[in-house]
């Protein structure tokens, strides 16, 4: 198409239509960083912390995987707390803003989402989670998220959003997530629930 361009026989501007507007990018500068702001993104810049905190206004819809289990737990502690998490599909990860430079794959920690667990979960599951006998449970969903924000920590990108809705109902399913996503992420796939007549 840009050869016959050249050869006039398709006008310049005909080729710009179907392009994908560019990203703008935000310095940061004691990591020799950058935000990546995506063209379409509904979420605004608020502020930077110490330079390996971005912190974003506005709200926005995250489709994916969700994970649920528990975040840095041992049998019998009573200050065990479970763990929400979304690894986001490939058209949400094209409007999520995130850093340049540090990019391994997003993995977003959701703040209060108690509704949204509950939902997903049995009593009993959650015991067992808490317990160590149950590893995780998966599934997917469509959820309103605000709050969201963009951290370095241990040489890595980590990811984190408040719990706002449900914008698609919850799944429960088997899918995977293999990725790298940084501190206090191990990937397990064995020992998940399996979906118990709910959707």
């Amino acid at each position: 198409m840009k050869a016959l361009a050249r050869l006039g026989l398709i006008p310049p501007v005909l080729l710009t239509l179907g392009a994908t507007p560019a990203a703008t990018y935000i310095p940061v500068g004691k990591y020799n960083e950058a935000i990546v702001m995506p063209a379409g993104t509904p979420l605004k810049l608020d502020r930077i912390e110490f330079d390996d905190r971005a912190l974003f206004s506005g709200r926005l819809v995250i489709e994916g995987t969700w994970v649920l289990d528990c975040d840095y737990c041992e049998p019998g502690q009573k200050d065990n707390e479970l763990r929400l998490s979304m690894v986001p599909d490939t058209a949400t990860i094209a409007r999520l803003p995130r850093w340049k430079r540090h990019d391994n794959d997003i993995r977003i920690d959701l703040a209060d989402a108690d509704r949204f667990i509950r939902s997903v979960s049995t009593v009993d599951e959650r015991k067992r989670l808490h317990a160590g006998t149950l590893l995780e449970i998966r599934g997917h969903a469509a959820i309103m998220v605000d709050h969201y924000e963009a951290t370095l920590e241990c040489d890595a990108a980590s990811y984190s959003a408040r719990f706002v809705d449900v914008a698609q109902v919850a799944k429960r399913a088997n899918l995977p997530t293999d990725g790298n996503y940084g501190c206090g992420y191990a990937e397990t796939s064995s020992a998940v629930a399996r979906p118990a007549g709910r959707s």
